[in-house]
């Protein structure tokens, strides 16, 4: 995709897409460009059509349509099906569903423990966090199961794109990959840019400077402080007022908060931190600043699982010492300063025996 000089407002699509981000006007040319499609009558293709790109935009690559040189779209026309979210607006099916909003994100060992490519990520999950008002929220998780898992681009992206994520899918879920390229030449700020952007993706938001079908209501015609427009002066200023306006309008803070996120039923009674001694795994909610004050309380209720270290948004659990009683079951409730009540049940499998590499 070359850069537009035109920009307009924040939108939202549902397909599989990558993009860019870095110090000096990036480019976002595709290396795949000189590809050409082989089925102009492809299913794909039209709905791709549908969404208001052109048949010059598209090329074809092994796995993916290529569409303006950086959005990614699946060639499975089942990932183009509608949901049944909601029906308030004609861009839902590419947004995440109410009980997918807290997202877990897992940093791929293929990220550097050393430099700041880590730092910058935590810090782009932390920024995400503190936009008020919104139900959406990213916690970094080190389980199997994360939501979202970010790696390396394993160096294909070349030296001008920053990185590239999956969409949501049609069920519901966010995009389920973030790629960075570690290579890019850029400072600490903008690889919490590229980031922050790369997470927007993964919600359902595209690029603010490219046209779209689908726009976020009372946003302006051009936006050059967007944190998701496609390329990037500089490093890391935060969200403009109207990234934070289109976020609030995507995803407002639900009427009580009734989303909880833990092991999946049948996790070994350790964790994947691979902690064989306590067995700890982890329930996580969160605070919605619009129906709630003070601090949220956190209660057990098991024979076999006991509570170690609740906090506001978060408890820790673990298996009783000398358990016998497998699976090892719980009910976890937390409730707010306002009376909402959410409860998830923990049942852990007795997995010790089993062959883990530590």
């Amino acid at each position: 995709m070359k850069i537009k000089k035109a920009i307009v407002t924040l939108l939202v699509i549902s397909t599989l897409f990558s993009c860019e981000n870095n110090d000096s006007n990036v480019s976002t040319e595709n290396s795949n460009s000189s590809l050409k499609i082989t089925n102009d009558n492809s299913l794909v293709i039209n709905e791709i059509l549908k969404k208001g790109f052109k048949k010059e935009d598209i090329v074809e690559s092994k796995d993916y349509f290529i569409v303006q040189g950086d959005m990614l779209f699946s060639k499975n026309i089942h990932d183009y099906a509608k949901s049944n979210l909601t029906a308030r607006h004609n861009y839902t099916s590419s947004l995440v569903s109410a009980q997918n909003r807290i997202i877990k994100v897992k940093i791929h060992s293929s990220i550097p423990t050393s430099g700041n490519w880590r730092d910058a990520i935590r810090y782009a999950i932390a920024s995400w966090k503190d936009i008020s008002n919104t139900s959406i929220l990213f916690v970094e998780t080190h389980e199997e199961t994360a939501d979202i898992l970010i790696g390396s681009d394993e160096g294909i992206l070349g030296t001008t794109t920053g990185g590239y994520a999956l969409m949501p899918s049609a069920e519901g879920r966010p995009g389920a990959m973030v790629s960075l390229n570690l290579d890019i030449p850029v400072n600490y700020g903008t690889k919490i840019r590229i980031v922050a952007h790369e997470l927007g993706h993964t919600v359902g938001i595209l690029h603010t400077d490219e046209a779209g079908t689908n726009y976020v209501p009372n946003s302006p015609a051009s936006d050059p402080n967007s944190i998701m427009n496609s390329t990037s002066n500089g490093g890391w200023a935060g969200f403009s007022q109207y990234d934070i306006q289109a976020v609030q309008f995507l995803y407002p803070t639900l009427a009580c908060n009734t989303l909880l996120n833990g092991p999946d039923a049948g996790t070994c009674a350790f964790d994947r931190y691979n902690d064989r001694i306590n067995y700890n795994v982890y329930v996580i909610g969160r605070k919605q600043t619009n129906v709630e004050s003070g601090t949220a309380t956190w209660t057990l209720t098991s024979s076999s699982l006991e509570m170690v270290s609740p906090l506001n948004e978060s408890c820790e659990i673990r298996v009783k010492a000398n358990n016998t009683t497998w699976p090892a079951t719980g009910i976890v409730t937390r409730t707010t300063s306002v009376g909402c009540s959410t409860t998830f049940t923990v049942s852990l499998n007795n997995c010790i025996n089993e062959n883990y590499s530590d």
